[in-house]
């Protein structure tokens, strides 16, 4: 039965790895209905597994894989959460090049471990997504999620976008600004 369901499944996008900080997210996330489409559950062997809510079998249609929904919207008085979510889609407040400036330069004043743990650090920084999108007033937090599978395992996504709804865009033409995945079992 599960590879009945599996062959059912739609193929999923390459990930995207953007990734917002999981306290901007708290500030994002829907509390009250934080997943539409998957539960976790405790199994025997003392570990959480995500299962659909509706069961397995329920992924056979379509409806039942995929979820659109606005979270939130910007409102007046919300600059705080506006800046602190801005300041994260700009990179944060880390400066990968400046750092490895400076960290270059005393690591070739005190030897080479510092060298490579300069280049070995800049490279990590500067693989961090930036977007120049940015949160104003009026925008929409659009939560989708969506069931399909990457080499036939059955994966989860859970996706945050940015939507301004004075530019006639549709939800699915927002800028994705979260993702996360994550393995579900069909049993």
């Amino acid at each position: 039965m599960p590879s009945n369901i599996l062959s059912q499944l739609p193929e999923l996008q390459k990930q995207s790895n953007k990734y917002l900080n999981p306290v901007i997210m708290s500030f994002l996330h829907d509390h009250t209905k934080p997943r539409t489409l998957v539960e976790s559950a405790l199994v025997a062997s003392g570990k959480f597994q995500i299962k659909p809510k509706k069961g397995a079998p329920s992924l056979i249609t379509p409806k039942n894989r995929q979820s659109k929904r606005k979270v939130s919207t910007f409102l007046p008085g919300s600059e705080h959460i506006t800046d602190k979510l801005n300041k994260e889609l700009l990179g944060g407040e880390s400066y990968p090049v400046l750092t490895a400036t400076l960290s270059l330069a005393t690591g070739i004043i005190s030897g080479g471990a510092g060298l490579i743990f300069t280049l070995a650090t800049t490279g990590l920084a500067l693989t961090k997504t930036t977007s120049k999108v940015l949160a104003r007033p009026g925008d929409e937090i659009w939560h989708i999620e969506e069931i399909g599978k990457v080499n036939n395992i059955a994966i989860y996504v859970s996706a945050f976008f940015i939507v301004d709804p004075y530019r006639n865009q549709t939800f699915n033409k927002g800028w994705l600004i979260h993702e996360e995945r994550e393995e579900i079992t069909l049993n």
